[in-house]
């Protein structure tokens, strides 16, 4: 059965209270600090399974708050969950994926055990260009509309507006899915839910967690902040 993803979701920092949660501990080298090279990509994404052993301790930054849902600097490809989050997502229909004990996080004497998400199936064909709409930006700021219907009409004009242009998707459109829950590394990048999983989490108050309705979704974070301005607007309306 098909699934419609209708949330991107990232970190809550009304929550968190700090944008990016935890860092390598000051004594991490003594955790198998291989590990740390082996999960940072020299660049782009991180891809593929993790084959190697994990055992790695994380400082909560001080001014954070404890959440299901942590990020860390530097792995921003992968999400660090609780045992509690764990089993809400046990529930639901996910691409190939790990999760991957080892996982520490301190913040003063508290120690807490998190898991590893890797969702290393990736779901880059996702995008509906019929429905989504395109933009060039000046360095990237917002500058015209332009029509794209194909794959190919995307690379070619990424290919005529260079860095530091480009091409943002205005606001993102998916096709339905065969998951509740994906990643991807394509112009749409990051984490996407389907309704029911999301309410799930909800229900189960899974903290750290903001979602983003897909209609407010664009490929440029500005463009995406004016869109969420507007629906909350309306919302309220």
């Amino acid at each position: 059965m098909k699934k419609e993803l209708t949330h991107k979701i990232i970190i809550d920092i009304e929550q968190t209270k700090f944008s990016t949660q935890a860092s390598f501990h000051e004594d991490y080298k003594r955790y198998n600090p291989n590990t740390f090279q082996y999960l940072q990509k020299e660049s782009g994404f991180f891809k593929g399974r993790i084959d190697a052993p994990i055992d790695l301790l994380f400082k909560l930054n001080n001014q954070s708050a404890w959440t299901d849902m942590v990020n860390a600097a530097y792995l921003d490809d992968f999400l660090f969950i609780s045992e509690k989050m764990v089993e809400v997502l046990n529930d639901f229909t996910l691409p190939s994926h790990q999760l991957i004990e080892g996982i520490r996080l301190s913040k003063h004497k508290r120690v807490e055990e998190y898991k590893l998400l890797n969702i290393f199936k990736l779901s880059n064909d996702l995008l509906d260009y019929k429905k989504s709409k395109f933009s060039t930006n000046l360095k990237r700021k917002y500058e015209k509309m332009v029509d794209i219907n194909t794959p190919k009409d995307l690379e070619r004009l990424k290919e005529i507006y260079k860095y530091p242009n480009g091409v943002d998707i205005w606001r993102i459109s998916l096709l339905e899915s065969n998951y509740d829950m994906i990643r991807s590394t394509h112009l749409y990048n990051g984490f996407y839910v389907s309704l029911p999983l999301k309410k799930a989490l909800e229900t189960n108050k899974i903290t750290g967690i903001k979602y983003i309705p897909i209609e407010c979704c664009s490929s440029n974070i500005d463009i995406q902040r004016s869109h969420l301005r507007n629906w909350a607007e309306n919302s309220v309306s």
